[in-house]
């Protein structure tokens, strides 16, 4: 879960998309969550990108820090120094990517242990834990620093109801983005795969249309 490394897989990527010339022009980049902060900075870096989705975005650590408390924020420290430290002597140390409000997590915002469950396909080898030195790197995280430097249209779909990434963030990163569209509404991190895919997902496919110029 470091950022800097996903943002280096999501240019390699694009790097890879650009040289295959049967694929044609108009390349957007689409991301949730995390990764809705990833499109932004990836974005940011290139002008080969003609069109930003960033769903639910996380956008900005500090407001990750700003909603923890100090006993949280403690253990998180001594958690990311264990793992660094522990690394260079071949012993990572691990914690859970999601949890419940009582348990130590990377998230652990309400909802956040049955929504990203709900995720996991039945049978996948996938394990709920991660470096522990992710919790100090995402603090440090803030895709919203680059926004202005964004030279694309950009979409962001927010929930007003959102317990894991702050509706307020959104807002803030909207307002970064140079020619940028929000779109608001009444739901929660994980209702775009639920209850309200089909109302987003049109939100979304109607702005590349616009935005690539797509009939």
């Amino acid at each position: 879960m470091l950022p800097s490394r996903q943002v280096a897989d999501w240019s390699a990527a694009v790097d890879r998309v650009r040289a295959v010339a049967t694929l044609g022009d108009g390349l957007a980049l689409w991301g949730v969550s995390l990764a809705g902060g990833h499109v932004v900075r990836v974005a940011a870096e290139r002008r080969d990108v003609d069109a930003v989705v960033a769903r639910t975005p996380f956008s900005d650590g500090r407001a990750l820090l700003r909603s923890k408390s100090p006993t949280y924020l403690a253990r998180a420290v001594g958690a990311g120094l264990r793992d660094r430290v522990g690394g260079l002597v071949g012993r990572p140390h691990r914690v859970k990517v999601y949890g419940r409000p009582d348990e130590f997590a990377a998230l652990n915002e309400p909802g956040a242990l049955d929504g990203y469950a709900a995720l996991i396909p039945r049978n996948s080898t996938w394990q709920n834990r991660t470096r522990a030195r992710t919790l100090l790197a995402l603090p440090r995280y803030r895709p919203v620093a680059d926004a202005a430097d964004v030279g694309c249209p950009s979409l962001v779909v927010a929930g007003t109801e959102d317990a894991v990434v702050p509706y307020a963030t959104a807002e803030r990163l909207a307002d970064a983005l140079p020619a940028s569209s929000l779109v608001a509404l009444p739901m929660g991190h994980f209702d775009p795969w639920e209850d309200r895919f089909v109302e987003v997902l049109a939100h979304e496919v109607a702005f590349l249309d616009e935005a690539l110029g797509r009939p």
